[in-house]
């Protein structure tokens, strides 16, 4: 039975960091102002859909360009990353602007982030029951920045399996 759980939830750590994913719009127009380039905002939904993110979508609200690299203050939309703020690199070659990786929450908004973490779970088709869903939602809450955003920026799975392992054993 422990074994079965197990699998449950390292099933649900792999859904958690990519089932939010979600098929995004990602042609660009979610662009904030017209002082940042349509192709950043472009750039940013391609790679957010290509690399696997939480989250659906992208809007760039400001920028800095230095020549064939950008710095980008992008907030996020839909998935588990929805409502939060990130710092993302870019940069350019001949075929255009490419993100390179979201650095860095800005601003990260907790609750926000534990609400949607919690939602995510309690609607995985593992069903994995209150109780884990309960032990999943308060290990997450605890967990420093610098592992949320190793999670979700870095989409480090094995802190995914560690928060699932340690609740399956329970």
């Amino acid at each position: 039975m422990k074994l079965n759980r197990l699998f449950l939830v390292c099933a649900f750590s792999a859904a958690i960091a990519l089932g939010a994913c979600g098929d995004s719009d990602s042609d660009g127009d979610a662009t904030a102002s017209a002082q940042v380039p349509p192709e950043l905002g472009k750039a940013v939904n391609d790679g957010l859909t290509r690399d696997e993110y939480s989250a659906e979508g992208a809007r760039v609200v400001a920028a800095e360009i230095d020549g064939d690299e950008a710095t980008a203050e992008v907030e996020l939309t839909g998935g588990t990353l929805d409502g939060q703020t990130v710092e993302a690199t870019l940069s350019r070659d001949k075929k255009g602007w490419k993100l390179e990786k979201f650095e860095e929450f800005i601003d990260l908004d907790e609750t926000q982030l534990r609400e949607k973490y919690r939602e995510v779970t309690e609607n995985l088709p593992e069903k994995l029951g209150p109780p884990i869903v309960d032990c999943l939602a308060e290990n997450f809450s605890e967990l420093p920045q610098d592992k949320v955003e190793a999670m979700y920026l870095d989409r480090e799975q094995a802190l995914f399996r560690e928060l699932g392992k340690s609740c399956a054993n329970n």
